[in-house]
């Protein structure tokens, strides 16, 4: 067990606004949409802090930063969360080793690294030990990657880990990060990470699943992911060639009321891609959200909804209870909510005592389809 746990937020930071304002004559949102994109952030931040000032001629004085006070040869779970909009981050504390337990709720295969590349959206747990000299502080740093810049040192995050005997402040220069055109470092430190299936916790694995290699496959979904491109003059992403639209009825009322051409049914479980590109058992029937991760490829429409039926299931859902919204093409179907007093009333889904396995690659989508 470890002594304590931090959690960790990192982030790219933009000081450009999202919309238009009378300084700032085109947004991060317009920006995208003629493909401009996000450009470079301004910065990384550590729990919403800048950077500590490791260097003079880059970082301005004044600046707060984040302090993390720890004891000598105590060992801590560091919770890493890179809860940016676009960009992925390494991470790593000066002088000490990092060994990941746990990523998206799953144990991990424990081995020790140097460094963590951390793609948006994505969450690592890591074992760290105070076994380091506490003459100084140490440095940890999250600095972005693959980013299109000739000087991305400027846009490190620094915090510093203080023991409660340190001597004197972090000096030297930061860990170095891994090699920014090795672009197949990342790939390759992703596929070291494994489950650890024999970790006395509960594990994305539900009964029955020792026999996926007798399940006979009945569909594989192939979703295709290409760059923007201008569909009615409009720059899309797209998934199998369709960009999502919101639409003004909500999905679940339109499968409830069988509204033509709003829904796609499939029979779908295990899924990996959007959901941080993790293998997930969509064990529960219902409408399940898909999307990119990066905010501007998700804007621009790389996003569905999957809805998840499961005939074994004899059971139907409960009724729509009497305050539901309605709304886009059922609007005429609202009742007046100050009529209605009953607010106990609830909808569910039934659980099937079986899951339901297939498998697939990604998934199918619904939303509008442009050609």
């Amino acid at each position: 067990m470890p002594d304590g746990d931090i959690t960790i937020f990192i982030s790219d930071w933009y000081t450009k606004s999202h919309k238009i304002s009378l300084v700032e004559k085109r947004g991060l949102r317009k920006d995208v949409e003629i493909g401009v994109g996000l450009g470079v952030p301004d910065g990384i931040l550590i729990n919403g802090f800048g950077p500590y000032r490791y260097y003079q001629a880059l970082v301005k004085d004044g600046i707060v930063y984040q302090i993390i006070n720890v004891e000598p040869g105590k060992t801590y779970c560091f919770r890493v969360h890179n809860v940016g909009i676009s960009t992925s981050l390494d991470f790593r504390i000066q002088g000490h080793n990092l060994l990941p337990v746990e990523t998206e709720g799953s144990n991990t295969v424990q081995q020790n690294y140097s460094n963590m590349d951390i793609h948006v959206g994505q969450l690592f747990s890591f074992l760290v030990t105070m076994d380091q000299n506490a003459s100084s502080a140490y440095y940890i740093v999250a600095s972005p990657r693959f980013v299109n810049s000739s000087d991305s040192a400027k846009f490190n995050g620094v915090s510093i880990l203080h023991y409660s005997n340190s001597q004197g402040p972090a000096s030297g220069p930061l860990p170095d990060p891994p090699n920014d055109y090795d672009t197949y470092f990342s790939m390759n430190q992703a596929r070291l990470i494994r489950w650890k299936v024999s970790a006395g916790a509960a594990h994305p694995n539900p009964q029955g699943s020792f026999k996926y290699g007798e399940i006979t496959v009945t569909d594989v979904y192939v979703i295709l992911n290409r760059p923007a491109e201008h569909i009615d003059g409009k720059r899309h992403t797209t998934l199998n060639g369709i960009s999502y639209l919101p639409l003004s009825t909500p999905f679940k009322l339109a499968q409830q009321f069988k509204i033509p051409g709003m829904v796609f049914h499939a029979l779908l479980p295990c899924l990996s891609w959007s959901l941080d590109s993790n293998l997930v058992s969509l064990d529960n029937a219902g409408i399940w959200n898909l999307r990119a991760q990066d905010l501007d490829s998700w804007y621009l429409g790389q996003e569905a909804y999957v809805s998840v039926v499961n005939p074994e299931v004899n059971q139907s859902e409960a009724p729509l209870p009497e305050n539901s919204i309605y709304c886009g093409i059922l609007s005429s179907l609202q009742k007046d909510q100050a009529q209605i007093v009953n607010f106990s009333g609830g909808t569910s889904i039934s659980n099937s005592s079986k899951t339901i396995f297939f498998m697939l690659i990604i998934v199918a989508l619904i939303g509008h389809s442009f050609r």
